[in-house]
């Protein structure tokens, strides 16, 4: 024994270096974390979980990737890492297991800074994920692991086969309203900070906040208007922003937009009037609040 520790302490530092044989813990919990964030992704994705809380392109761009749901990729990513560890594929083929861990991290970062760039401010849930992806390949780089174990190899090729599957059936719905679409603050008198005041159907008058959710600005004579709508219809109730019909002034035309809404698939979403004289603008248009105390347009 190494001089200088006293004897009551050698029995315990003993144990603790059996337990923690650095190819015991990565064989078994480099696997084992992979598989749970596998199936944390999984759960998010199930969940709806929404990392920007925008229906705009400005931050939907940051969900998806090939038409698909980034939390699916990610699931697919995090199974495949966990066959990698526990299979023993990482230390017989290891510059190719570290080019794929390390390639997953590098893309998860990559969009990480898009998102950042696109929606001025950072998913918490994301940053973490790729903190830990990070940690796990620096273990894995450094002790990468060999023996194959069986449990977590199993759950992790059906997990992953269940992802794949998933992601082939699954593909994200559209939410971009115009690609190539560019924010432009909203017009003076359109809003009132992060509230726009509408009117209901019964000519009430109504405020929205923007906080909570955008407004997709639209009309019933609006033929990509009634494209957007159809997009809209595909989106979960909870996810949808208000619907704020402009250019309406008579009963005839709430009627052709209730008539609009039900040939989109929207026959029971509420819907609200933009009053007269609030500024020209184009349409169809999401107004959103972008967190740097603005009102943004997005045609």
């Amino acid at each position: 024994m190494a001089a200088g520790i006293p004897v009551p302490c050698r029995p315990v530092l003993s144990g603790v270096k059996t337990i923690l044989k650095p190819e015991k813990v990565v064989v078994v919990w480099t696997g084992i974390t992979y598989l749970l964030l596998a199936l944390a992704s999984t759960a998010l994705w199930a969940v709806g979980f929404d990392a920007y809380r925008c229906l705009t392109a400005a931050c939907q761009e940051a969900a998806v990737l090939l038409g698909r749901p980034l939390l699916l990729w990610g699931a697919v990513y995090f199974a495949a890492g966990s066959l990698i560890c526990a299979g023993g594929f990482a230390a017989r083929h290891r510059p190719v297991a570290l080019g794929f861990l390390g390639g997953g991290a590098a893309v998860h970062a990559a969009l990480l800074v898009l998102a950042w760039n696109r929606a001025g401010n950072l998913c918490p849930v994301c940053a973490l994920f790729l903190t830990l992806e990070i940690i796990l390949l620096i273990f894995v780089f450094v002790f990468p692991p060999a023996a194959f174990q069986w449990i977590p190899v199993a759950l992790a090729g059906l997990v992953l086969a269940t992802s794949v599957l998933v992601l082939a059936i699954n593909p994200a719905p559209s939410v971009s309203f115009l690609p190539g679409s560019s924010g432009v603050p909203a017009p003076p008198g359109l809003t009132a900070g992060a509230t726009l005041t509408v009117l209901t159907p019964e000519k009430t008058a109504a405020t929205l906040d923007l906080k909570e959710r955008p407004a997709l600005l639209w009309a019933w004579w609006c033929p990509h208007c009634q494209k957007e709508l159809r997009r809209l219809a595909r989106q979960p109730a909870g996810k949808r922003p208000y619907l704020v019909l402009a250019f309406a002034t008579s009963d005839n035309d709430f009627k052709k937009a209730r008539s609009k809404l039900i040939e989109a698939g929207l026959g029971n979403e509420i819907f609200y009037i933009l009053p007269d004289g609030d500024g020209e603008i184009g349409i169809p248009a999401i107004l959103y609040w972008d967190e740097r105390s603005r009102t943004v347009l997005v045609r």
